[in-house]
């Protein structure tokens, strides 16, 4: 699926449209776009990103790319920051195209309603494991 808003720009040349081309600014530049259009544009994105992560995660959809690209970074208080800023930007590109033609194809209803039956899945087995490690002898 074609990325909209003129967004394959960005993905080709970031230099043009951010100061330094670091994912965390195409990420701001990206999030001002999906502003701009009433949030429309990853609506949906964090649920289907932790779904393809396959288990529960309380990061915002920029840390869940880098997850679920197995791109490493360190932990800064506030940043992230990646060791190849072109891997990470081409990871958020590449799922928010898979994302965007899964959405067209299945519906943002059924992406949220799998994302919604898989975490309470999910939670219901991680309360067994925190029980049965607590009630073990």
């Amino acid at each position: 699926m074609v990325l909209p808003y003129n967004l394959d720009n960005v993905r080709n040349q970031p230099g043009l449209f951010v100061p330094n081309g670091e994912y965390s600014e195409i990420v701001m530049f990206v999030e001002g776009v999906d502003f701009g259009v009433n949030h429309k544009l990853f609506e949906g994105f964090r649920e289907w990103l932790i779904l393809r992560l396959g288990k529960i995660d309380c990061r915002y959809w920029n840390g869940l790319v880098l997850e679920v690209s197995g791109i490493d970074y360190p932990a800064v208080p506030g940043r992230i920051t990646v060791p190849d800023e072109k891997l990470a930007i081409e990871a958020m590109f590449v799922l928010l195209e898979e994302f965007l033609a899964d959405r067209a194809r299945v519906g943002l209803r059924a992406i949220l309603e799998s994302y919604s039956e898989s975490r309470e899945r999910w939670e219901e087995e991680m309360a067994r494991a925190v029980e049965n490690e607590c009630f073990d002898d």
